[in-house]
């Protein structure tokens, strides 16, 4: 009869503490992906440029549409130069 109980204790403790792992990756996954469809109001560097300038710059969130056709192009050249040599990652 005990060792019964303590099987069930057992598969109780096992399922809480799977229950519990899930949840918490589930929690992380959520937090993770969810800037990908968000916007932010802003960001850390906005407003740290309002901070020391006092605003005299002042950004915004522009549309994809808006932004000129060249300007994605220039942000992967400055970032990686090797871009279109490779297939997304640079192993050098």
């Amino acid at each position: 009869m005990l060792k019964s109980r303590n099987k069930v204790g057992g598969r109780r403790r096992f399922r809480r503490y799977v229950s519990t792992a899930l949840g918490i990756v589930m929690l992380v996954s959520i937090t993770l992906t969810l800037p990908c469809w968000l916007t932010p109001p802003t960001t850390a560097f906005i407003l740290q440029d309002r901070f020391h300038h006092k605003s005299r710059i002042h950004q915004r969130w522009v549309p994809f549409g808006e932004i000129s056709p060249a300007l994605p192009i220039a942000v992967v050249a400055a970032e990686d130069q090797k871009f279109p040599h490779h297939h997304g990652f640079d192993f050098q």
